[in-house]
């Protein structure tokens, strides 16, 4: 009988090794099988990819680009998904209050007799769980998934302006570069044999392509190749911007005043550890249960329902709660430096955009100056009319030039103000 027991249990190991084994070898290869499959499937799906050469031209106005990109792009889906995200976790701490049903079904047989399994070797359970959260920890997560809505929300303001900010500063270096591609194309005076018009138009469509490359992601649109009409951008209201600069934008003080909320809400919980916790369960035997043949089971009355209710004091005799609470306040003390720096730069930063959008607009005065009196002149030969044309050419793609500049700026402080 022993020998019997030794063999059955001798068996039941190498049957289990075999099966254990035989998971993990075909674990493996199904991972590369499936990988391969993929990659395939990625690769076959790129080969049917149009090339960007043979995709239409689409040249859209600055509304039907904002309406575009603000309604397709990832990031700003990714932004709304966190807030849905946000949202989620708020009602979850009230769903928690829902009790919860379990449905178990149990085989309990022997090895030797799986080949034979009647009912009565079956058993069925249905058990209903309460699971109520701790009620002296349940404000601080409530107030903790308010706050991460309330920031979600003002990530999705942030990252409009962004994305704002990006569309713009990209239409304005789409309008400069053509405006030079046309500027160097009238200054050809002897390419006979084309190559350095060839050359020119070479760089302007590597440029061209890149653009649309760039308006294609923040679209996330790459079925054609996309342009945005600089003609339809509305200009910059720089005296809206010269008023606002005097205080921050209320979104960027907000963001930082949320850093802090965290900040002093880390001690707040690190404090809370200091109280007794209560704790209440509620839990009944089981709703249905069958086994062998026999039914049982609660119908939920007065007398089935049970509460448990726990006051619990941890002595922190290890000191953990006390250093834990100790460094959180020392955190949000230097929180609070930091973000007392962090202000004063971004004030100053205001301060130099606004200061040298004034100085490009004294030194581009200047220079309009110039170009008209340099129009207003009569030339007496063949020379001075060439000599002047190319110093006009040479004050354009100057002025040109610094706009490219000044873009940067203007860009910087849509995202700091939005567009006014």
């Amino acid at each position: 009988m022993f020998e019997n027991r030794f063999k059955t249990v001798k068996n039941l190991s190498k049957c289990i090794g075999l099966l254990i084994g035989s998971f993990l070898l075909s674990s493996c290869f199904s991972i590369d099988a499936h990988l391969e499959k993929k990659s395939q499937e990625l690769s076959k799906q790129l080969a049917n990819e149009p090339m960007w050469e043979s995709l239409p031209v689409r040249e859209i106005s600055w509304q039907s680009a904002l309406k575009l990109m603000l309604s397709n792009n990832l990031s700003m889906k990714q932004a709304q998904l966190s807030l849905k995200q946000a949202e989620r976790s708020v009602s979850a701490l009230f769903m928690n209050f829902i009790p919860g049903i379990n449905l178990d079904a149990i085989l309990s047989k022997e090895l030797s007799e799986l080949s034979n399994i009647r009912t009565g070797d079956l058993s069925y359970n249905a058990n209903i769980l309460f699971s109520s959260p701790s009620i002296t920890q349940f404000p601080f997560d409530y107030y903790t998934a308010k706050a991460s809505v309330l920031r979600a929300n003002k990530a999705i303001d942030l990252k409009k302006r962004e994305l704002i900010s990006n569309l713009y500063l990209l239409v304005e270096n789409y309008r400069v570069n053509k405006l030079n591609y046309e500027v160097a194309i009238k200054q050809i005076y002897n390419d006979p044999d084309g190559l350095q018009k060839k050359e020119i138009e070479e760089n302007w469509e590597s440029t061209r392509r890149g653009i649309a490359t760039q308006f294609s992601e923040l679209f996330n649109d790459v079925n054609a190749q996309w342009y945005v009409n600089p003609e339809t951008m509305p200009r910059i209201n720089w005296e809206k911007y010269r008023k606002a600069s005097k205080h921050l934008d209320k979104l960027m003080v907000t963001m930082v005043a949320m850093e802090v909320e965290a900040s002093r809400l880390n001690v707040l919980n690190a404090k809370a550890g200091f109280f007794p916790k209560l704790d209440v369960t509620f839990y009944s035997p089981s709703l249905f249960s069958s086994s062998g043949g026999t039914i049982s089971g609660a119908y939920l009355s007065g007398g089935d329902l049970k509460v448990d209710m726990r006051l619990t004091q941890e002595m922190d005799t290890r000191l953990n709660k006390w250093y834990s609470y100790k460094f959180a306040k020392e955190s949000h003390k230097l929180v609070l430096e930091q973000v007392r720096v962090d202000l004063l730069k971004r004030r100053q930063k205001v301060v130099d955009l606004v200061l040298s959008r004034e100085k490009y607009h004294s030194w581009k005065s200047y220079k309009d100056k110039r170009y008209n009196f340099i129009m207003s002149q009569t030339p007496l030969s063949a020379e001075e009319y060439v000599s002047q044309k190319k110093e006009l050419m040479d004050i354009q793609k100057e002025i040109e030039q610094k706009q490219a500049e000044n873009v940067q700026v203007e860009s910087a402080l849509i995202m700091e103000y939005g567009v006014l």
